[in-house]
């Protein structure tokens, strides 16, 4: 891919407008939920919308980046310097600030801290330092799922896997409900489907 083409601007103006969704949808109706505060008249319940879109933008990157890498290894080290000096810096800022704060039901303990490191605290019953974090933990399994593809060499079969995962969770919605994660699935292989209408496939 050339250097004209190493950003994308459309794809930077949808972040944009999935990051004022989100930010929207917290601040007139998250917020006044957790901290008791009636000062927005509107509450935008849509902006959890700029979620789902911030997964499907996730898996037309992540292809991106798999084009890119030569190894699993540089994939995981990618995402890794990509993602985790961020979410560090944003985490322990969200611990401090909270600490000083009156609001108990928002503190976590010492050892639910140290394990917030792993950036999947949830795996293990923990609390996370700030509950936005969940998206975390769902992008970090596709990383994973990514990886195992690319480990197993598997990674062009990607169009067959993704025809099985509908199948799958059509199967699972009829039989018994649709899981949020199979949900989430669906948006990352969106995504995936329009980097590759994107590139011409």
């Amino acid at each position: 891919m050339s250097a004209i083409k190493s950003r994308i601007n459309e794809m930077d103006a949808l972040r944009g407008i999935a990051a004022i969704l989100v930010i929207l949808f917290h601040y007139t109706f998250k917020f006044s939920e957790v901290f008791k505060f009636n000062g927005f008249s509107y509450h935008f319940s849509f902006g959890h919308y700029g979620v789902e879109l911030f997964f499907v933008i996730s898996g037309f990157v992540i292809f991106m980046t798999v084009e890119k890498v030569s190894s699993p290894l540089e994939f995981v080290k990618k995402r890794w310097i990509r993602l985790y000096p961020t979410f560090l810096i944003c985490m322990l800022l969200t611990f401090t600030v909270i600490s000083l704060m009156h609001y108990e039901q928002l503190k976590v303990t010492w050892f639910e801290f140290l394990v917030n490191f792993s950036m999947v605290p949830s795996l293990i019953d923990v609390d996370a330092v700030d509950g936005v974090y969940w998206t975390l933990k769902v992008e970090v399994l596709f990383y994973a799922f990514i990886f195992f593809l690319l480990f197993t060499k598997q990674i062009q079969r990607y169009r067959l896997i993704g025809v099985a995962f509908l199948a799958l969770t059509t199967l699972i919605s009829i039989v018994y409900k649709f899981h949020p994660y199979l949900d989430v699935g669906t948006l990352f292989l969106m995504g995936v489907m329009f980097y590759n209408i994107w590139k011409g496939k």
